[in-house]
Protein backbone atom coordinates (compact mmCIF):
# COMPACT_ATOMS: atom_id res chain seq x y z
CA UNK A 1 0.00 0.00 0.00
CA UNK A 2 1.20 3.40 -0.98
CA UNK A 3 0.25 6.93 -1.14
CA UNK A 4 2.24 9.05 -4.15
CA UNK A 5 3.30 7.50 -7.69
CA UNK A 6 5.23 10.35 -9.66
CA UNK A 7 4.61 8.45 -12.98
CA UNK A 8 2.00 6.30 -14.41
CA UNK A 9 0.01 3.15 -12.61
CA UNK A 10 -1.50 0.95 -14.66
CA UNK A 11 -3.09 -1.91 -13.93
CA UNK A 12 -5.62 -2.75 -16.30
CA UNK A 13 -6.45 -6.11 -17.77
CA UNK A 14 -6.12 -8.00 -14.02
CA UNK A 15 -9.64 -8.93 -13.19
CA UNK A 16 -9.26 -6.66 -10.12
CA UNK A 17 -13.09 -6.22 -8.44
CA UNK A 18 -11.75 -3.11 -6.05
CA UNK A 19 -9.28 -0.49 -6.27
CA UNK A 20 -8.01 -1.11 -2.95
CA UNK A 21 -4.69 -0.20 -2.16
CA UNK A 22 -4.14 1.65 -5.21
CA UNK A 23 -2.28 5.13 -4.70
CA UNK A 24 -4.26 8.28 -3.53
CA UNK A 25 -2.05 10.32 -5.93
CA UNK A 26 -0.64 9.71 -9.08
CA UNK A 27 1.83 12.30 -11.24
CA UNK A 28 0.76 10.67 -14.71
CA UNK A 29 -1.90 8.69 -16.08
CA UNK A 30 -4.05 6.11 -14.17
CA UNK A 31 -5.07 3.08 -15.73
CA UNK A 32 -7.63 0.64 -14.62
CA UNK A 33 -9.52 -0.40 -17.95
CA UNK A 34 -10.58 -4.09 -18.79
CA UNK A 35 -11.38 -5.24 -15.14
CA UNK A 36 -14.36 -6.02 -12.99
CA UNK A 37 -14.94 -2.72 -11.20
CA UNK A 38 -18.58 -2.15 -10.23
CA UNK A 39 -16.89 1.68 -8.07
CA UNK A 40 -13.94 3.48 -8.29
CA UNK A 41 -13.44 3.89 -4.37
CA UNK A 42 -10.10 2.78 -2.82
CA UNK A 43 -8.64 4.43 -6.29
CA UNK A 44 -6.93 7.60 -6.80
CA UNK A 45 -8.44 11.20 -5.65
CA UNK A 46 -5.87 13.27 -7.72
CA UNK A 47 -4.60 12.06 -11.27
CA UNK A 48 -2.37 14.25 -12.92
CA UNK A 49 -2.45 12.89 -16.45
CA UNK A 50 -5.72 10.82 -17.86
CA UNK A 51 -7.56 8.24 -15.84
CA UNK A 52 -9.11 5.57 -17.87
CA UNK A 53 -11.87 2.73 -16.48
CA UNK A 54 -13.29 2.22 -19.19
CA UNK A 55 -14.50 -1.58 -20.03
CA UNK A 56 -15.44 -2.26 -16.67
CA UNK A 57 -18.74 -3.39 -14.92
CA UNK A 58 -19.09 0.38 -13.05
CA UNK A 59 -22.94 1.18 -12.26
CA UNK A 60 -21.62 4.27 -10.34
CA UNK A 61 -18.56 6.76 -10.61
CA UNK A 62 -18.16 6.81 -7.08
CA UNK A 63 -15.12 7.05 -5.74
CA UNK A 64 -13.41 8.93 -8.95
CA UNK A 65 -10.89 11.70 -8.42
CA UNK A 66 -11.60 14.79 -7.55
CA UNK A 67 -9.35 15.93 -9.88
CA UNK A 68 -7.89 14.80 -13.24
CA UNK A 69 -5.48 16.79 -15.18
CA UNK A 70 -6.42 15.11 -18.96
CA UNK A 71 -9.18 12.99 -20.12
CA UNK A 72 -11.55 10.64 -17.74
CA UNK A 73 -12.63 8.10 -19.73
CA UNK A 74 -15.36 5.80 -18.28
CA UNK A 75 -16.92 4.00 -21.22
CA UNK A 76 -18.07 1.24 -22.16
CA UNK A 77 -19.52 0.47 -18.65
CA UNK A 78 -22.79 -0.09 -16.56
CA UNK A 79 -23.83 3.46 -15.91
CA UNK A 80 -27.48 4.66 -16.20
CA UNK A 81 -26.70 8.01 -14.39
CA UNK A 82 -23.87 10.36 -13.99
CA UNK A 83 -24.05 10.29 -9.98
CA UNK A 84 -20.82 11.53 -9.15
CA UNK A 85 -17.75 12.60 -11.35
CA UNK A 86 -14.57 14.35 -10.65
CA UNK A 87 -14.70 18.31 -10.18
CA UNK A 88 -12.66 19.25 -13.22
CA UNK A 89 -11.10 17.22 -16.22
CA UNK A 90 -10.23 18.44 -19.44
CA UNK A 91 -12.07 15.83 -21.75
CA UNK A 92 -14.79 13.10 -20.34
CA UNK A 93 -15.88 9.93 -22.42
CA UNK A 94 -18.89 8.19 -21.02
CA UNK A 95 -19.76 6.66 -24.98
CA UNK A 96 -21.43 3.17 -24.63
CA UNK A 97 -22.65 3.14 -21.61
CA UNK A 98 -26.02 2.11 -23.49
CA UNK A 99 -28.20 2.80 -20.87
CA UNK A 100 -27.09 6.24 -19.39
CA UNK A 101 -30.50 8.31 -19.32
CA UNK A 102 -29.62 11.42 -16.86
CA UNK A 103 -26.97 13.35 -15.27
CA UNK A 104 -27.13 14.03 -12.09
CA UNK A 105 -23.42 15.42 -11.56
CA UNK A 106 -21.16 16.87 -13.93
CA UNK A 107 -17.45 18.66 -13.66
CA UNK A 108 -17.18 22.13 -12.79
CA UNK A 109 -14.39 22.38 -15.34
CA UNK A 110 -14.62 20.41 -18.99
CA UNK A 111 -13.67 21.20 -22.32
CA UNK A 112 -14.99 18.42 -24.47
CA UNK A 113 -17.40 15.68 -23.65
CA UNK A 114 -18.80 12.40 -25.24
CA UNK A 115 -22.16 10.72 -24.77
CA UNK A 116 -22.27 8.81 -27.59
CA UNK A 117 -23.99 5.21 -27.97
CA UNK A 118 -26.22 6.33 -24.55
CA UNK A 119 -29.75 6.66 -23.88
CA UNK A 120 -29.47 10.43 -22.69
CA UNK A 121 -32.53 12.65 -23.23
CA UNK A 122 -31.90 15.65 -21.52
CA UNK A 123 -28.22 17.64 -21.15
CA UNK A 124 -29.15 19.63 -17.92
CA UNK A 125 -26.40 19.33 -15.57
CA UNK A 126 -24.34 20.67 -18.56
CA UNK A 127 -25.58 24.22 -18.41
CA UNK A 128 -22.75 25.83 -16.52
CA UNK A 129 -20.02 24.02 -17.39
CA UNK A 130 -16.87 26.19 -17.28
CA UNK A 131 -14.78 25.95 -20.69
CA UNK A 132 -17.04 23.79 -22.98
CA UNK A 133 -16.63 23.78 -26.37
CA UNK A 134 -17.74 20.37 -27.39
CA UNK A 135 -20.73 17.63 -26.73
CA UNK A 136 -20.86 14.69 -28.98
CA UNK A 137 -24.42 12.80 -28.53
CA UNK A 138 -24.04 10.54 -31.72
CA UNK A 139 -25.97 7.12 -31.88
CA UNK A 140 -28.54 8.82 -29.17
CA UNK A 141 -31.56 9.99 -28.88
CA UNK A 142 -30.52 13.68 -29.11
CA UNK A 143 -28.91 13.20 -32.42
CA UNK A 144 -31.92 14.08 -33.87
CA UNK A 145 -32.28 17.29 -32.38
CA UNK A 146 -28.26 18.23 -32.49
CA UNK A 147 -26.72 15.99 -35.02
CA UNK A 148 -23.53 14.37 -33.79
CA UNK A 149 -21.67 17.16 -32.27
CA UNK A 150 -22.61 20.12 -30.21
CA UNK A 151 -20.71 23.31 -31.18
CA UNK A 152 -22.38 26.03 -30.02
CA UNK A 153 -22.96 25.37 -26.27
CA UNK A 154 -25.52 28.09 -25.70
CA UNK A 155 -27.99 25.95 -27.66
CA UNK A 156 -27.69 23.86 -24.25
CA UNK A 157 -28.78 26.42 -22.02
CA UNK A 158 -31.83 27.04 -24.91
CA UNK A 159 -32.63 23.23 -25.11
CA UNK A 160 -32.89 23.37 -21.42
CA UNK A 161 -34.70 25.89 -20.71
CA UNK A 162 -37.54 25.67 -23.41
CA UNK A 163 -37.59 21.56 -22.26
CA UNK A 164 -37.59 20.66 -26.05
CA UNK A 165 -37.29 17.05 -24.36
CA UNK A 166 -40.08 16.47 -21.87
CA UNK A 167 -39.80 12.78 -20.55
CA UNK A 168 -40.81 11.06 -23.70
CA UNK A 169 -41.57 14.12 -25.75
CA UNK A 170 -39.85 15.93 -28.02
CA UNK A 171 -41.26 19.21 -28.03
CA UNK A 172 -40.34 20.99 -31.35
Amino acid sequence: KFNKVSGNFYCQSNKLTTLKGCPKYVGGHFHCSRNKLTSLEGGPKIVEMSYDCMDNQLTTLKGCPEKIGSGFHAGSNKLTEMDFCPKECRVANFSNNYNLISIKKFPEKCIRVDFSWTKLLSLKGLENVEGLEEVYVANSPLVSIFGGRIKDISMIKHFISFKVVDGDTINI
